[in-house]
C-alpha cells in the first residue's frame, strides 16, 4: 500500500491542455514545491472520449503512474461537466432550457443534470474511469462533478 500523510498539499493539473512532453517537468515542479496531492481529469471529457463510444485513458494513467513514482497522490475526477462537442452536437436535447438562458457548448454546468441522455453519457464515462483507476493505491479520492449547481 502506497503511504500518503496528510497534510495534502496540491492543485489542480490539468496534462490534457499542454503538450503531452511537458508532464515530467510540470510533476518535477510540483514535487519541488512540496506539493503532495494533484486533482486531474474534471474538465477532460474531450480527451477520454473523442468520439462516441471511443475512450482512451491513457494520458490519464500516465500521469497517475508518473504521480506515483514521485509521491504525489492523485484526487480523480469525473469530468460531467464538460461533455465534448460531439455530444453537444448530436444530443442538443441535453443542454439546460430555462427563459433566460440560451445554453450551449463551450461553457461548463450548461447541461441538464436531470436529461436522460446526458446522465447515461455521465455513467458510462464514469464507469471507464472506476474500471481504470478504482483499485489504484495511488487514487487516494473522487471528485464526482465540479461546480454543482443549476442556472
Amino acid at each position: 500500500m502506497f503511504d500518503f500523510k496528510p497534510p495534502y498539499f496540491g492543485a489542480a493539473y490539468y496534462p490534457e491542455a499542454w503538450p503531452r512532453e511537458e508532464i515530467d517537468a510540470d510533476l518535477d515542479r510540483l514535487q519541488a514545491h512540496g506539493m503532495n496531492t494533484v486533482r486531474v481529469a474534471e474538465f477532460a471529457w474531450s480527451t477520454m472520449e473523442p468520439e462516441e463510444g471511443v475512450y482512451d485513458l491513457s494520458l490519464f494513467r500516465e500521469v497517475v503512474d508518473k504521480c506515483k513514482a514521485r509521491g504525489i497522490a492523485v484526487v480523480m475526477c469525473t469530468p460531467s461537466a464538460t461533455p465534448h462537442s460531439w455530444m453537444a452536437h448530436k444530443y442538443p436535447e441535453i443542454f439546460l432550457k430555462a427563459d433566460h438562458l440560451k445554453a450551449t457548448h463551450g461553457h461548463r454546468r450548461m447541461l441538464c443534470p436531470t436529461n436522460r441522455i446526458y446522465r447515461e453519457f455521465c455513467a458510462k464515462i464514469t464507469e471507464v474511469m472506476a474500471k481504470e483507476f478504482a483499485n489504484d493505491e495511488n487514487i487516494i479520492g473522487w471528485q464526482l462533478d465540479n461546480e454543482i449547481h443549476l442556472m
